[in-house]
């Protein structure tokens, strides 16, 4: 078992500089880019009405937008700044949640190698891995709608928002809108891992009892 927990623990120790040297330089490609005035393109899957399918391809009035097939993409390329920057932030933001859940796990797992499984840190370190992969589920989810508005030129003037969508105002009129992605499998991996922290909990105030007990009978 020591074994098997000393190798999780170097997968996670080297997934972990992994995701910051990854996180380090997606941040630096994303703001270097724009200031040698190399474009940078940020996507959004896009649904078309099947009743548009034999348009192909859709435009907007002074807008870079391209999209494809019925399920398509929509495509803005730029080499503004702003892009870059805000592109970095939310690199940052993204990564920075996934360095943090394999932080966490990779203390639970030095208290296992070091034949602690049910440590206070444990169950703490478990809950917030849970909570961070339940938030990244949701800005994952709907960062779509964030990032749209963020970084699609005159975002206002070409688009209807309809609260569960956004629906792009084309020059045929096509039925084409942006939905959010929903991440069903962080949601759930987040779920599972609150309930084993839940059940670390228990076992930690079972033993706890089981201590108050013993000395009781000993007193």
């Amino acid at each position: 078992m020591i074994m098997t927990a000393r190798s999780l623990h170097f997968l996670l120790t080297f997934s972990l500089v992994i995701a910051i040297l990854v996180t380090a330089f997606t941040m630096v490609f994303a703001i270097a880019l724009p200031i040698v005035n190399e474009p940078l393109v940020t996507t959004w899957p896009v649904s078309i009405d099947a009743a548009q399918i034999e348009t192909g391809l859709y435009t907007a009035p002074n807008t870079p937008w391209t999209i494809e097939q019925t399920q398509g993409v929509l495509s803005v390329e730029t080499t503004a700044l702003s892009l870059g920057l805000s592109r970095a932030l939310n690199i940052l933001l993204v990564w920075g949640m996934v360095i943090a859940i394999i932080w966490y796990l990779r203390q639970v797992v030095g208290d296992v190698q070091n034949e602690r499984p049910f440590g206070q840190s444990s169950a703490q370190h478990l809950k917030k891995a849970g909570y961070l992969l339940i938030a990244l589920s949701v800005w994952l989810s709907f960062e779509v709608f964030i990032r749209f508005y963020l970084f699609m030129p005159n975002a206002l003037d070409v688009s209807d928002y309809k609260f569960t969508h956004i629906r792009l105002l084309t020059e045929s009129d096509a039925g084409v809108s942006i939905y959010p992605d929903f991440q069903i499998g962080f949601l759930v991996a987040g779920l599972f891992i609150l309930v084993i922290a839940n059940a670390f909990k228990l076992a930690l105030n079972y033993n706890a009892i089981v201590m108050r007990l013993s000395d009781g009978d000993s007193s």
